[in-house]
């Protein structure tokens, strides 16, 4: 009894300290990476700011250790038990690029596991980053102008609508309507005319922000390039791949199509091999010839041949999510993918909606289609899909993936 009650203890308390280690673990980790990441990304920025051999990059390497030491120690926190016994980091600029390394030394005390012997169990980690000052990146903007883009970019918005011309949508269809005493061209002159934001022009300001950010991080258009595709029932290319901001704010997105029966509809996978084909294979971004490729998709996700899908019961069924090959295609061929997804909110009182998206999901059973288009996105794009469900989550979105690819990543 006496041996069995040594043993119980002895058992429980490793199961008590091995959970507190991995916690520290865990913690000491996050936060050394943390301390690399921001130490690198101020080296980075000072080299953007004056290139690799001025004063203020000088002063950025001295004054890395100090700094990521700073940070690693905000952090880490007071973990139970954890004594930190060193830190180290080195930051070196060579040419272009600025690579970091940085570990620590740790040593955790048991509470339990001394009845055992044992006393003090290290750890430790070791980490590496590698960053250009100008990493070459193209990006592709493929842009949704469907009919349903023409929604309201929020609940507000849409309701806002619903409560005057008794729909969510602004119809771009050449319908004129009357609202009080005056009259309007249709629902989308409505609309435009009394300041409502549509998910088209949010897209379309959030494009502009990504412009603006393109200026900060590249101010001598030399090493980030873009082009614009937009696509309803087909797809178009507004604006070739280029360097020039100019040319790209001429070319935004048009408003979204008509909403005739057969306008308006929003065929992405019939199309999207024609953007496939254009981005090409993509590299690391140390060269002009060797860029970083990423496309970011704004859309709902919903595939719709047109308002006669959702009127035909018959073809109820093609109303869906999008077929998520494409996003294999891309990764294969070493693309990054992002997405803006702005998504149906449930409009359980739209006939239209309850018909089709509302519908039980034709994939894995049990959600929606609706569903099935969040889940689709989430898989395709991870960390760099944003869900943006207002004006301002639209908008800042671009920026938000553009700062996933061009901050500085861990390499080891």
């Amino acid at each position: 009894m006496a041996v069995l009650l040594v043993l119980m203890v002895a058992s429980a308390g490793m199961a008590l300290d091995f959970g507190y280690l991995i916690r520290a673990r865990e913690r000491f980790d996050a936060a050394l990476d943390n301390a690399t990441l921001a130490a690198t990304t101020n080296i980075q920025q000072a080299m953007l700011r004056c290139g690799s051999n001025c004063a203020a990059v000088t002063t950025a390497q001295s004054e890395a250790q100090a700094k990521g030491l700073t940070i690693f120690n905000a952090n880490i926190g007071s973990a139970k038990n954890v004594t930190s016994n060193a830190f180290s980091l080195t930051a070196t600029v060579s040419g272009n690029s600025v690579s970091t390394t940085s570990s620590y030394r740790a040593t955790f005390r048991p509470f339990l596991m001394q009845v055992i012997g044992i006393r003090e169990v290290p750890f430790s980690r070791t980490v590496s980053v590698r960053a250009a000052s100008k990493k070459y990146i193209e990006v592709t903007l493929v842009v949704d102008t469907s009919g349903s883009m023409a929604i309201g970019a929020d609940e507000s918005a849409q309701q806002s609508l619903r409560n005057t011309i008794g729909c969510a949508f602004a119809c771009h269809d050449g319908v004129a309507i009357k609202v009080g005493p005056k009259k309007y061209a249709d629902a989308y002159a409505y609309a435009k005319a009394q300041g409502i934001t549509l998910r088209y022009d949010a897209i379309n300001q959030g494009i502009l922000a990504l412009m603006s950010e393109f200026d900060a991080l590249d101010p001598d258009e030399s090493y980030i390039k873009a082009s614009i595709w937009s696509f309803d029932s087909k797809f178009t290319e507004n604006q070739s791949m280029t360097t020039s901001r100019t040319q790209l704010r001429k070319r935004l997105p048009t408003a979204p199509s008509t909403s005739g029966v057969k306008d308006g509809g929003t065929m992405f996978n019939e199309g999207i091999a024609s953007v496939i084909a254009a981005v090409g294979k993509g590299g690391d971004g140390s060269s002009a010839s060797n860029p970083v490729k990423l496309v970011i998709i704004a859309s709902d996700g919903a595939q719709d041949p047109g308002r006669y899908a959702v009127w035909d019961s018959s073809l109820n069924y093609l109303v869906d999510a999008f077929a998520m090959d494409f996003c294999n295609s891309l990764q294969k061929q070493n693309v990054l993918v992002g997405v803006i997804h702005t998504p149906y909110i449930p409009m359980t009182w739209d006939w239209g909606y309850n018909a089709t998206l509302g519908q039980p999901s034709q994939r894995r059973g049990g959600s929606t289609r609706n569903d099935d288009i969040t889940t689709g996105f989430k898989t395709c794009a991870g960390t760099n899909y944003v869900l943006a469900n207002d004006s301002k989550s639209i908008i800042s979105g671009f920026v938000k993936i553009m700062g996933n690819v061009s901050a500085p990543h861990l390499t080891q």
